[in-house]
């Protein structure tokens, strides 16, 4: 934690499917922090966001795509 703020990694590991586009992002306090669009390819690859969230508390982290979330369970961020 710095300066009151505290980094949240959000990470998706593809394996296959079609080429989507798609935020990572996370909740906090009812709060959405989300990054910009990340394109992911057909390859196999471990995408990742840094986001920057305030406060400590429970955080759930979150992928948006093709108009669908997806959500992890809760972590505590502190």
């Amino acid at each position: 934690m710095a300066s009151g703020k505290t980094y949240a990694e959000v990470s998706y590991c593809r394996h296959r499917g079609s080429n989507l586009t798609a935020k990572l992002g996370a909740e906090k306090g009812g709060k959405n922090f989300w990054s910009g669009n990340i394109v992911m390819n057909t390859k196999s690859f471990h995408y990742y966001s840094m986001l920057t969230v305030t406060g400590c508390g429970s955080v759930i982290g979150k992928m948006l795509a093709n108009g669908s979330t997806y959500t992890t369970p809760p972590m505590s961020s502190c």
